[in-house]
């Protein structure tokens, strides 16, 4: 398994403002929760920017990902602590 960074300050910063309309609407941006979600946006022809992980992330949702980077190459991936990483949820339980 690929250990990945953590984002940048600035990075983090804009990913938090991705939770409120106004943010998502002014970086013209929006944040995709689960796996499940993640697949359905590359199927649909969406390539996200970045995939942010949580450090608690198990190894499955890990190796489902790792699969998306060998066909997609320019996506980058981050590791945000979990508690950081809830922060960004709206979902309780993402798929």
């Amino acid at each position: 398994m690929t250990d990945y960074p953590p984002p940048s300050k600035a990075l983090a910063a804009r990913l938090r403002k991705l939770s409120s309309r106004k943010g998502r609407e002014e970086n013209q941006r929006f944040l995709v929760e689960g796996p499940h979600l993640v697949k359905e946006c590359l199927l649909s022809g969406l390539v996200p920017r970045n995939l942010i992980l949580s450090d608690e992330a198990s190894d499955s949702i890990r190796t489902e990902l790792e699969q998306i980077f060998i066909i997609h190459k320019n996506i980058s991936c981050w590791t945000l602590p979990h508690k950081e990483f809830i922060s960004l949820c709206d979902t309780i339980t993402p798929q």
